[in-house]
């Protein structure tokens, strides 16, 4: 890969390149499309590593990967196509990089007709369309008059390892004679540079494509600005130029004369985030003059190319939605305060941030400059729940200064937001989709533990604007910052702290002569619910009835107010307020706060002992009780004494928190002790069976009209609590 000699011949399928021989696939000639003598796409485009045409973007035929010919007119106004053939490709090249004949070759226009005769002869004329070039140039015949004087024919013939053979005609003009001498010399030039190798030479940039991204998000084209990262080398693979050592993407406009010509018309066609190699010939890159004392005159230079972005000063903000809710019932308009996930990256899919990393929202007002223009157009008319797709162009984000090092200068930021939450300062707290029972009872008012104006069984949704809920700070870990709150709300019931017990009676017996009263025993079946009607407890659920001595504190202060006056038989629904049932605390099984509902039948009931009393007689009592236990006279009735006789005592007794009526066995009574066993408890007390073996004395005279008995600690085993 060293040096050759002039007119050393280069091996099989390589080619001559500044002194220099090369395989031909480096550049990718030898199969791309073209026409039969192999003029790579046409001559109208460069070819890809996928050997495909990248058709010029000027080009305005059909298809540059099929030879357009060209259309030669004659004297007798009919015209001839020529196509193609073979010529020496480096003569042609050579020719061509003249800019007037490179824009005219394009162009097609009427200032310059070229033929290239099959095998032989190129030709070039400008202004001569009267007459058959190839004629004057054989020496067939001359110049007849009325040919336009100015004319000059350039004929050269060119054969392989053969001399190069001009003829020059000049009719008129120093230019023309000028113009001549030139091309004489370039083709001469040309001849001792190529005769090393007859392989074709590089006429145009060569653009060989590493990585082509699935998906394209957008191509270069002409009058876009591109960002990119390069490596500069020479064909021998030395670097003398790196975007990447520099730190810094280079920014350039295409089409405007701002780049290399090779790199210009390389970088077309290009998408973000692609990766391709540019071979650009000296004639497109810095050409005979070269670049100081980095580029040598006459090289080619190599380019690998990343591309990283492209915009144009005529692009918009793109929005795409990805996903929308079903209701929409608002989206963002100037001046909303949003909150936002969002994931920033930019046009190359770096991310430089995120809120998901930062584990909160992006919070911020839209339309008063608090955001890069370009998110404040693409969050407008966002719906919450809406994700989005932003892509902002550089002018629109940070422009050239970029913002600090994550986002450089001139990008094209790409966001892709999750909307989270819209509110305005003008808002208000808002109510949705209420569901008002039929009838409503009761509404609440101010005073009452509850929303105002709600009925018991509503149903609705509340939306509190930040600053009518916790503001800026949020509430610790649960509630962010400047979050509007929505509240699906089911109202299930609401009190008052002045609520008393309801009692609404359902049924009640005609017979009605005796009412519960304080100290009663009464037994009840109860179902006890929530307002809303959730089932807390019920007696049906087990085998027997409830029951309860009134006014001993051994249920909640409602329901003892709730079951007095009540008749046997009787029905009612009694609702207690939380503060006469269990509060705010509950209890198990009944939530804080809690409204009860207890629906009650009251099955039986038994008058009650008078208070300090410990039993009565519900029939007449013998003179002297007292005396009849004490068997030995002496004040006290001991566990030992018994006494005789069969007789019946029937008493209401109470002992501990429970009373309980029963006829027993005198021997029971009459003895050493006042013995109560099991067999004296009526129905199913809610207090134990204590079992213990402390005794129940009874000490002075035992008839409550006249003297109070006094009960020393404790009872006998079996008593009832």
């Amino acid at each position: 890969m060293g040096y050759v000699e002039d007119g050393t011949p280069c091996g099989p399928n390589m080619m001559c390149l500044e002194r220099r021989c090369f395989p031909i696939t480096t550049f990718n000639l030898s199969t791309c499309p073209g026409s039969s003598s192999s003029h790579v796409c046409s001559l109208h485009g460069i070819c890809s590593n996928e050997v495909k045409c990248i058709c010029d973007s000027d080009y305005t035929g059909k298809d540059c990967s099929v030879f357009d010919p060209i259309v030669i007119p004659t004297p007798d106004g009919s015209e001839i196509v020529k196509d193609l053939r073979e010529f020496d490709f480096y003569l042609f090249a050579v020719l061509s990089s003249f800019p007037a004949v490179q824009s005219a070759l394009r162009r097609r226009d009427k200032d310059l007709v070229h033929l290239l005769v099959p095998g032989v002869l190129l030709e070039v004329g400008v202004g001569t369309r009267d007459g058959p070039l190839q004629d004057l140039s054989a020496g067939r015949r001359e110049l007849q008059r009325g040919e336009m004087p100015s004319a000059l024919l350039l004929a050269g013939r060119a054969h392989h390892h053969a001399p190069v053979h001009l003829e020059v005609l000049v009719l008129r003009g120093r230019f023309f004679v000028m113009l001549a001498c030139c091309v004489v010399f370039v083709l001469f030039a040309a001849r001792s540079v190529v005769e090393c190798n007859p392989s074709p030479g590089l006429a145009d940039v060569v653009v060989d494509r590493h990585f082509i991204p699935q998906v394209c998000a957008r191509e270069a084209k002409e009058g876009d600005f591109v960002r990119y990262h390069y490596n500069a080398t020479f064909v021998d693979g030395k670097t003398f130029d790196s975007s990447h050592t520099k730190g810094d993407p280079k920014v350039g406009l295409l089409g405007e004369g701002r780049l290399i010509a090779g790199i210009d018309k390389g970088l077309q066609g290009m998408c973000v985030n692609e990766r391709r190699t540019i071979t650009v010939p000296p004639h497109l890159a810095y050409g005979s003059a070269g670049a100081g004392e980095v580029i040598p005159p006459d090289t080619t230079l190599v380019f690998t190319i990343h591309l990283l972005d492209v915009w144009n000063k005529a692009d918009l903000v793109a929005t795409k939605t990805i996903s929308t809710p079903k209701d929409c019932k608002r989206s963002v308009m100037r001046t909303d305060f949003v909150r936002y996930h969002f994931n920033g990256s930019l046009y190359d899919g770096t991310v430089f941030d995120s809120s998901y990393t930062k584990k909160q929202t992006h919070d911020s007002l839209v339309g008063e400059g608090w955001l890069i223009k370009g998110m404040d157009e693409g969050l407008m008319g966002m719906c919450v729940g809406e994700v989005r797709h932003i892509v902002v162009p550089p002018f629109k984000a940070y422009g050239e200064k970029g913002s600090g090092t994550d986002i450089p200068a001139q990008a094209t930021l790409v966001f892709d937001v999750l909307l989270v939450d819209i509110h305005n300062a003008k808002d208000n707290l808002t109510v949705e989709n209420q569901v008002l029972p039929e009838p409503c009872a009761r509404k609440s008012v101010s005073g009452d533990y509850a929303l105002i104006g709600v009925c018991i069984g509503e149903k609705r949704r509340v939306i509190i604007p930040p600053h009518l809920a916790y503001g800026e700070e949020g509430a610790g870990g649960v509630i962010p910052p400047n979050a509007a709150l929505v509240f699906d709300i089911h109202v299930i019931d609401f009190h008052n702290p002045n609520d008393t017990v309801a009692i609404l009676i359902t049924h009640k017996p005609e017979a009605c002569n005796e009412t519960t009263a304080e100290n009663d025993l009464v037994r009840y079946h109860y179902n006890c619910t929530l307002v809303d009607g959730t089932k807390l407890f019920s007696s049906h659920d087990y085998e027997s009835l409830q029951d309860a001595t009134l006014g001993s504190d051994k249920v909640i202060d409602g329901l003892d107010a709730g079951l007095r006056d009540m008749c046997v038989g009787e029905k009612r629904v009694i609702t207690v307020p939380p503060h006469l049932g269990h509060g705010e605390k509950g209890a198990t099984g009944v939530p804080g706060s809690a409204v009860l509902v207890f629906d009650i039948e009251l099955v039986s009931f038994e008058k009650g002992v008078p208070p300090g009393y410990l039993f009565v007689w519900l029939e007449e009592s013998p003179s002297d009780l007292f005396d009849a236990l004490d068997v030995n006279k002496n004040a006290v009735v001991p566990q030992e004494e018994e006494a005789d006789g069969e007789d019946v005592l029937v008493l209401r007794h109470a002992v501990g928190h429970g009373e309980v009526s029963q006829r027993v066995p005198q021997q029971q009574h009459v003895g050493p002790a006042l013995q109560l066993s099991e067999a004296g408890c009526v129905g199913q007390s809610p207090f134990p069976l204590v079992e213990g073996v402390d005794q129940l004395a009874l000490e002075g005279p035992q008839d409550p009209l006249k003297k109070k008995p006094t009960v020393s600690s404790g009872y006998q085993r079996g008593a009832s609590l």
